[in-house]
């Protein structure tokens, strides 16, 4: 099925309106990004809090290739924490979510004493949505490999391709599981990982899952793409398949 034009869009605006929760005196939001998952929207939305929102709903953006440092000076530092109270991450891009996940659940055990909340948070995505849009995102990049279509770049996709995409949440339980082949076991583990996490939305209702960590984080600003993104992913699918048929 193609992406549809999400129904929840409105309702959730409606929600982030008519909700103006205070935004917490100390918090640390981690959003574990899977590709082509809407991550990248979330990410942009907490960069418009940080930049437009008023100073006392505002967010730092934590950088990934400084993670390590910054979860700890969270964690273990109070001067930190009194100048920058609202932290965000994005764990992306070669981040070990099993490794950092373990960090971050520490880290709320040492902060909650501080009256700190530390909130986490992931989007799935069906299998034929993604694959759309990371043939949308790469094809310009393959085209001198002659992977123009999107039946070319489906055909060429590894045998692994999914299982890969959800590597980083591999732990040493994943790897016990994939060299006996039990399928069920890796499942299992997988599953526990996603039941570990507060928030755990689907993309074709991403703005549902805003709205609810509007609510909880005390966001401000409402981002961009409510009104346009569902449509705009639709219309080129459409296009795209017609292309290909």
């Amino acid at each position: 099925h193609l992406p549809r034009v999400s129904r929840d869009r409105l309702d959730a605006e409606r929600v982030i309106g008519e909700t103006a929760p205070a935004a917490p005196q100390c918090a640390l939001f981690v959003y574990y990004h899977f590709a082509k998952a809407g991550g990248t929207s979330m990410r942009e939305a907490m960069e418009k809090q940080q930049k437009f929102a008023p100073p006392a709903r505002r967010w730092l953006v934590l950088r990934m290739q400084r993670r390590t440092q910054l979860l700890h000076q969270f964690e273990n530092n109070a001067s930190f924490r009194a100048v920058h109270p609202r932290c965000f991450l994005e764990c992306h891009g070669g981040c070990p979510f099993v490794d950092v996940h373990k960090q971050v659940l520490a880290i709320r055990e040492t902060v909650s004493a501080h009256g700190c909340r530390v909130l986490t948070a992931t989007h799935l995505r069906e299998p034929v949505s993604m694959t759309m849009s990371a043939w949308f995102y790469w094809a310009g990049k393959w085209g001198s490999e002659g992977r123009k279509s999107i039946d070319d770049y489906v055909h060429h996709l590894s045998s692994d391709h999914y299982y890969a995409s959800y590597a980083f949440t591999r732990s040493s339980k994943h790897q016990q599981c994939a060299r006996h082949r039990d399928c069920a076991c890796v499942l299992g583990a997988w599953h526990a990982w996603l039941e570990s996490l507060d928030f755990v939305g689907l993309t074709s209702h991403w703005e549902i899952t805003y709205a609810m960590l509007a609510r909880e984080l005390g966001l401000a600003t409402p981002p961009r793409m409510f009104r346009t993104t569902s449509q705009c992913v639709r219309n080129r699918a459409v296009k795209a398949l017609a292309k290909n048929e």
